[in-house]
């Protein structure tokens, strides 16, 4: 582990109410996508911070009709 670590310029920002999160974290469950663990279980950086990755952080687009379409 480094003893230092850099944040994406992204991680501070909240794209989602508590409300809408809940409903991709549920809807990522139900997939299959997510699962529930006790955070013992998670690896720690050597602060003893919780080394996660945020569900949903990447803007996700496709193709529409020949057009760039943001997803939500």
């Amino acid at each position: 582990m480094p003893s230092s670590t850099r944040t994406s310029w992204c991680c501070h920002l909240v794209r989602a109410t508590d409300d809408e999160w809940f409903k991709i974290c549920r809807m990522g469950h139900e997939r299959g996508m997510m699962k529930v663990v006790a955070d013992d279980l998670i690896p720690r950086d050597r602060m003893g911070h919780l080394i996660t990755s945020g569900a949903g952080a990447v803007r996700k687009e496709k193709l529409v009709d020949g057009q760039r379409v943001r997803m939500r």
